[in-house]
Order: C-alpha cells, then sequence, then structure tokens
C-alpha cells in the first residue's frame, strides 16, 4: 500500500481516473480541467501529444495539467 498525494493505492477504495488523449497542450489542459472533481486522477497519454519528443515542452505541458487538473 502506498499514498500519493491524497490517493491510497492498494487500501481497498477504488479510486476513478480518467484519460487524457489530446494532442495539443489547449485539449490536454481542458481535458484535466473537464476531470477536476469528477475523477481522483488522471492518466495523461503522452504519446497522443503532438509534442512527444520536445522535453521541455513536455515538461511544460505536465506542469500546465497539474495546475489545470487541481484547479
Amino acid at each position: 500500500m502506498f499514498e500519493v498525494r491524497n490517493i491510497t493505492f492498494g487500501g481497498g477504495n477504488p479510486a476513478v481516473a480518467v484519460p487524457i488523449t489530446g494532442r495539443t497542450e489547449a485539449e490536454i489542459c481542458s481535458e484535466a480541467a473537464c476531470a477536476r472533481g469528477e475523477a481522483d486522477l488522471i492518466e495523461l497519454r503522452a504519446d497522443a501529444f503532438e509534442g512527444i519528443h520536445d522535453t521541455m515542452r513536455l515538461l511544460a505541458l505536465l506542469l500546465d495539467v497539474r495546475g489545470a487538473f487541481e484547479g
């Protein structure tokens, strides 16, 4: 059993995960914002992101997604 932020994995209570599959930063952040309040966590399918091979762009996206999901 382990905990990440406020979610305990392996503790017996299921968590709701929503996949994020947008291709652009705007699509991805919009999907993350829509999942806020509906899901416990999100799965960023980075393989769909058009900038997957640009490390700096990907890192910036991760910060933006966290902000969009956490509000």
